[in-house]
């Protein structure tokens, strides 16, 4: 355990077994990820959400993790992780974005489309004095 797996995870005790020791992180999925692990199976899953205690109470964060077995007479396993919160974050928001982006563009195109329909009569400084359809 180094620190940056205390300041993710807070101080768990070495050597116990990952279901008592990450008792309050790790849901049923996540936990079938370590034992398919243990059983030799190297596991990469993209996205795992991971309920952790952080400053001001619990709160859902999102780890990329890989996990391996090492052949260990007792058994042992070797876990990466790496918080990928904040990146996620940023992708829904730019997908977010995006999907406004289009949807002003429909609405600025048939804005100019109705517009271009139109008859402007404006007077010598500009004000519009009359709107005729065309």
């Amino acid at each position: 355990m180094n620190d940056a797996f205390r300041a993710m995870f807070g101080d768990r005790q070495i050597g116990t077994p990952v279901r008592e020791a990450l008792h309050d992180v790790l849901d049923q999925d996540a936990l079938a990820l370590f034992d398919a692990a243990l059983a030799g199976e190297a596991t990469r899953p993209e996205e795992t959400r991971l309920t952790v205690a952080v400053p001001g109470g619990p709160g859902e964060r999102l780890f990329r993790m890989s996990l391996s077995g090492i052949p260990l007479d007792d058994g042992g396993l070797l876990a990466v992780f790496q918080e990928v919160t904040a990146q996620v974050a940023a992708a829904r928001r730019i997908r977010a974005m995006e999907r406004e982006l289009h949807r002003l563009r429909r609405r600025y195109d048939s804005m100019v489309w109705a517009d271009a329909h139109m008859v402007w009569v404006t007077g010598p400084d500009g004000e519009s004095r009359e709107v005729s359809q065309g």
